[in-house]
């Protein structure tokens, strides 16, 4: 393979039930990254039945076997706040590989974290909602598409190609040494 030759990347996510119900959709990888745990490990748990794996070996399961689940968002219905839920090291590899979007999700109930083991990261993200807070609280939980819940990817211009899903990368791409 030439070092430039993008891998085509598989999209079974395409057939998960969020996608079918219509809560994912494509989303800029340039903004989900302002959401992702600002250091997150050098390990994921992205392997054959949720092995840990180092980052090389994770890039390169995602280009032979593409992304399964979509990336989670999540917002907390009470204080605006939220973050990337899940998928903070496939948003890492997708900033260093130029993929230019990644399949997402939002969640959106009560508190701002689901699971503390992907870190203890939140973002403020009021100004961005297409909901208000206060007046939003009798619902107890929900998911949507992200155009749903976040009034700049509803005002996004979005037009997904061809290739906006590969990875670009030869077998031997090695990371920058804080991921390794």
């Amino acid at each position: 393979m030439k070092p430039t030759e993008a891998i085509a990347f598989p999209e079974p996510w395409r057939i998960s039930q969020a996608y079918r119900y219509g809560v994912v959709e494509p989303v800029p990888v340039w903004w989900l990254s302002k959401f992702r745990n600002p250091a997150p490990s050098s390990t994921t748990d992205g392997g054959k039945n949720g092995a840990r794996v180092n980052m090389n070996e994770f890039i390169e399961i995602l280009a032979r076997d593409g992304i399964k689940e979509p990336i989670l968002m999540r917002v907390c219905l009470l204080t605006g706040t939220g973050r990337l839920e899940a998928g903070n090291h496939r948003c890492v590899l997708a900033e260093l590989a130029g993929v230019k979007y990644l399949p997402a999700s939002v969640s959106v109930g009560i508190g701002p974290i689901l699971n503390p083991g992907t870190g203890l990261h939140c973002f403020d993200m009021k100004e961005d909602l297409l909901f208000d807070i206060g007046k939003a609280c009798d619902i107890v939980e929900f998911h949507a598409a992200p155009s749903r819940v976040f009034r700049s990817i509803r005002d996004l211009d979005v037009e997904v190609g061809d290739d906006a899903l590969r990875f670009g990368h030869t077998a031997t791409t090695v990371l920058p040494s804080p991921l390794m």
